[in-house]
């Protein structure tokens, strides 16, 4: 093991080396925990716990540690734990409003999650059973592209139909420039497509709600049960949650992937360029209105309005689009209250 077997790269190797100290050592964080992190610095797996001043950012917004940080941490001290002082500057970060939108609407504090840091894809994983939501894939996509990381959609379970096309052909109208494919996590079903993202020193982020099937994926992927598995109730066809940290897991041909919890709630946290991209069609279907500040609403010569009176352009998913400007803008006023110290 080494530290560019772990995603080592030269951005973060000029960051390290111009600020790190003589007996301090970069390490990854691979698992966050109530009481601390595991850090794995190229040799061996690290207990370390944050500094005074890390502590106070994670309640001030500024940088804390997630898993696929790259970190600075002091020689082991009492206990054998090591202690992080510096979070390096990540390449991308995964975000979202911390759990709990009520508190836009109710006036309070924004804050922001940060997900996982440093990746090259993120497997967005919808269940074919009674999960496929086209408006979820949306707002994953919307999140995903604000982290300027590539999603991929895995439309799991496919197995359970006789011919699961039809869900392929409703996602590919929903998605606009990502790849899809139609997997069984279960039976191994199209995992060959899957397994091609996995190269070495590649980080992989797993979004999705409770019981799509994470937790078989993570398990066909590093070959042994790395993540327990439950089965889901089919009297009320929701999944439960079997995993309950985010952990950086080492697959045997050297990528890895990083496991979620099943998000309930997804709050939009950037300021319009990832809902942008997901509904790249709509906006460029606005720039043909007769006005350039038309609202989409009555306004003659509206192009958007001409397509849903046409069928052209899907309500719902127009319906989608106003609810996330709507959010990010009322977020965006929030932001301007709440001083923020990290962007990403």
């Amino acid at each position: 093991m080494s530290l560019e077997a772990l995603g080592w790269r030269p951005f973060f190797e000029t960051a390290y080396t111009g600020i790190a100290g003589k007996k301090q050592s970069p390490g990854r964080v691979v698992s966050v925990h109530k009481k601390g992190f595991f850090v794995n610095d190229g040799t061996t797996v690290r207990s370390a716990y944050p500094s005074g001043q890390l502590r106070r950012n994670r309640h001030t917004g500024g940088m804390f540690p997630c898993t696929g940080d790259w970190v600075i941490m002091d020689p082991p001290g009492t206990g054998e734990q090591s202690r992080i002082t510096r979070v390096l500057p990540r390449e991308n970060s995964l975000c979202r409003h911390d759990a709990g939108t009520r508190h836009i609407k109710s006036g309070g504090r924004v804050k922001q999650q940060v997900i996982a840091a440093n990746l090259d894809h993120v497997f967005i994983v919808c269940g074919l059973d009674r999960d496929f939501n086209p408006r979820r894939i949306e707002r994953y996509l919307s999140t995903v592209y604000a982290s300027e990381v590539p999603p991929v959609i895995l439309l799991n379970k496919a197995d359970m139909y006789a011919d699961p096309s039809i869900f392929l052909v409703e996602a590919k109208q929903t998605v606009i420039d990502a790849p899809i494919y139609m997997i069984s996590a279960e039976t191994g079903m199209g995992m060959a497509a899957v397994e091609a993202y996995l190269a070495p020193r590649k980080t992989i982020a797993l979004m999705g709600s409770s019981g799509v099937g994470k937790s078989t994926l993570v398990n066909r992927l590093a070959g042994w049960d790395q993540r327990k598995t439950s089965r889901i109730s089919d009297a009320v066809g929701k999944g439960v949650h079997t995993t309950s940290s985010r952990d950086l897991i080492l697959l045997p041909g050297g990528a890895m992937l990083i496991d979620n919890p099943g998000i309930r709630e997804l709050g939009l946290w950037d300021e319009g360029e990832g809902v942008s991209a997901t509904f790249a069609d709509i906006e460029a279907l606005a720039l043909g209105c007769r006005f350039s500040n038309c609202t989409h609403m009555s306004e003659p010569g509206c192009a958007i309005l001409h397509a849903l009176e046409t069928e052209t352009l899907d309500i719902e998913r127009y319906v989608s689009y106003r609810k996330q400007q709507e959010e990010i803008d009322q977020l965006a006023e929030r932001k301007a209250r709440t001083p923020l110290k990290n962007k990403k």
